[in-house]
């Protein structure tokens, strides 16, 4: 619900109720803060943004006057104050989603693959990626089976090209 009134675009805020000016008719939070209540459920420890992921999964949020930031260091940044340059927000509980001011910490990339390595989720050497579709047991299953890479790749729910790229060992060397 909206009017006009001055130029302006009078607009009650989907979160909190309140009335506030909009610059365009698509604006739906008078607020960062009520954008990101809007979008988190905060009924577990994990408080999970429900909104737009980019393509690792970090909750993505498009703000007022249009910028875009990443949920997680929208709610560091409203809960803890201004990030400082360069530095990364983490997570505490290694779930992208996450925007819980309390399981996020500033850190620098070492910090953050430091804290990787110290809970074993580092690639290498790993049975499963975080985002592989195949396991370790796969592979071997997939150099075993004389079908076509097409047939295999069905199965699996691959293309043909990551079949045919395991099986001459270009990926998944470690195997």
């Amino acid at each position: 619900m909206y009017h006009m009134g001055m130029g302006n675009i009078i607009k009650i805020c989907a979160a909190c109720g309140a009335s506030f000016n909009a610059t365009c008719g698509a604006a739906r939070f008078c607020s960062d803060a009520c954008h990101l209540a809007a979008n988190s459920d905060k009924s577990g420890s994990c408080w999970t943004w429900n909104g737009s992921l980019d393509k690792d999964g970090y909750g993505v949020a498009k703000l007022r006057g249009r910028r875009v930031e990443k949920a997680h260091r929208l709610a560091f940044r409203l809960h803890n104050g201004s990030i400082p340059d360069g530095a990364m927000v983490c997570h505490s509980c290694d779930n992208p989603r996450c925007c819980n001011p309390a399981h996020l910490f500033v850190g620098t990339a070492l910090d953050n693959k430091t804290d990787c390595v110290a809970k074993g989720r580092h690639i290498k050497g790993r049975s499963v990626h975080w985002k592989a579709k195949l396991t370790e047991a796969d592979v071997i299953a997939i150099r075993a089976d004389g079908r076509t890479s097409y047939e295999v790749a069905d199965q699996y729910g691959v293309s043909a090209v990551n079949v045919q790229q395991i099986r001459k060992r270009n990926t998944w060397k470690h195997i």
